[in-house]
């Protein structure tokens, strides 16, 4: 019977003693780390031409504007016309206002002008008596534009320039592959330009006058309108380079010319037997060119 009792006893020691887990022996699954989620890529961001619509409260005329970027820019020559008798002389110290050909603004000839190719302004009218800016310096000039929007600066034309390379629309050459000096192309009008009568090489596809329906990609709509010259040598044209070149004033200054007391002021331009967009065109405040307007 003892013998009996202790076999007992000890089957019951060993179940108890199976039962418990060995010293190193994990009671449960653990559950795998989750990895870290990756980061969301940044957007890219929407370089579409947006286009609008503003209006000048001061004559109520009415404007096509494009969102080029983080740049609104009308896609108009300014057609503001504050004077009522058109003054026909020179001047770069006054400011002067004309129409294209010099055609009466009172006529139906000059406000057609007016309304298809907008007003052409020397430079102390496009500035409005507002001082230049200097190199580096960081300020709007309103200048003619109305209130809310200003004379671009060369930095902002500069922007403007590079807003055409990283949306891709910079022309093509013959070879198909892109020119990246080729930015008036897309800003240039799909009417108007003409290529010169000497061309010395064969026109190239990057050219503003060639093939004018791959023109305005930008929707920015520059016309070759050129400008009011301030001196007319012998067998000269007053009027130069209309269907040849675009171009505007910008609010920067340029060679200051303390003997004859003229400052220059920098214009760009682009011409249409070329693919380059020029932001740093020297000319006397007495040359009339139009104006772009850039919202503040």
């Amino acid at each position: 019977m003892w013998i009996s009792l202790l076999a007992l006893a000890l089957c019951v020691t060993a179940c108890e003693s199976n039962d418990e887990p060995l010293p190193n022996e994990n009671t449960s699954e653990q559950p795998e780390p989750k990895p870290e989620p990756e980061p969301e890529p940044e957007p890219e961001p929407d370089l579409t031409p947006e286009e609008g619509t503003m209006t000048d409260p001061r004559d109520g005329n009415l404007y096509k504007t494009v969102r080029l970027g983080d740049q609104l820019w009308m896609a108009e020559n300014l057609r503001y016309f504050p004077v009522e008798e058109q003054l026909l002389d020179i001047s770069g110290t006054e400011p002067r206002y004309y129409v294209i050909f010099d055609n009466d603004l009172q006529s139906e000839m000059g406000q057609l002008s007016l309304e298809t190719y907008g007003a052409f302004y020397n430079l102390p009218a496009a500035t409005q008596g507002e001082e230049l800016l200097q190199a580096g310096e960081q300020r709007i000039v309103r200048g003619i534009c109305p209130e809310g929007w200003h004379l671009p600066s060369q930095q902002e034309w500069d922007l403007l320039a590079q807003y055409v390379l990283d949306a891709g629309m910079a022309a093509v050459m013959a070879d198909g592959t892109v020119d990246p000096t080729a930015i008036a192309k897309a800003l240039a009008s799909n009417d108007m330009w003409i290529m010169p009568y000497e061309t010395e090489i064969e026109p190239q596809p990057t050219w503003c006058a060639y093939d004018l329906t791959t023109n305005n990609a930008s929707k920015f709509d520059g016309k070759p309108v050129g400008f009011r010259a301030c001196s007319v040598g012998q067998d000269e044209e007053l009027w130069m380079h209309a269907c040849y070149s675009a171009g505007w004033w910008s609010s920067n200054t340029a060679v200051s010319l303390v003997n004859m007391g003229v400052e220059f002021g920098i214009t760009v331009r682009m011409w249409s037997d070329l693919q380059t967009f020029v932001t740093n065109s020297e000319f006397n405040p007495g040359v009339a060119l139009p104006v772009r307007c850039l919202k503040d």
